[in-house]
């Protein structure tokens, strides 16, 4: 989004971290919002500075860049997830299996490792806590959509 004014204007959104990251580097665009694990090489470089980080703590990656919350809006806390979904009607007995199997995985140290060096934490839910984790982010950013009085183009 481009500033003009007092208000808002939308712009078309870009298709993902890399071309956002690269018109941020030739400077036509002033910064951008990215996962840590598109930006980390950049930081290190010196040729992007980390301004704040979304979650509601600093970023262990990060420990000198403050969190959002702590330096210009108190409360803001957005986290990135990624989760396994499959469709409604797969039987309960394949859920499980699959469900056992992402758990496995999930607690073997070198993938929690892995996952680390790319800025992400593992934190492993069944169906239902990850169901319930989907619900209150809908609840979440639906009131913040209808607060803004965001609608579709």
């Amino acid at each position: 989004m481009e500033r003009s004014g007092r208000r808002w204007s939308s712009a078309k959104p870009y298709r993902g971290a890399a071309p956002a990251l690269n018109d941020l580097l030739g400077g036509q665009i002033p910064l951008i919002w990215a996962l840590s694990v598109s930006v980390m090489p950049f930081v290190e470089q010196g040729k992007v500075k980390a301004l704040g980080v979304s979650t509601r703590q600093r970023f262990p990656m990060l420990p000198q860049v403050p969190a959002v919350a702590e330096s210009a809006v108190p409360g803001f806390d957005v986290e990135f997830f990624y989760g396994v979904a499959a469709p409604a009607k797969v039987s309960p007995a394949i859920v499980a299996r699959l469900q056992e199997a992402i758990r496995e995985i999930t607690e073997l140290p070198d993938v929690r490792a892995r996952m680390s060096t790319l800025g992400m934490a593992v934190d492993f839910r069944d169906s239902e806590q990850f169901r319930e984790l989907i619900a209150r982010e809908y609840q979440k950013y639906g009131m913040v959509v209808r607060e803004a009085g965001i609608v579709p183009e």
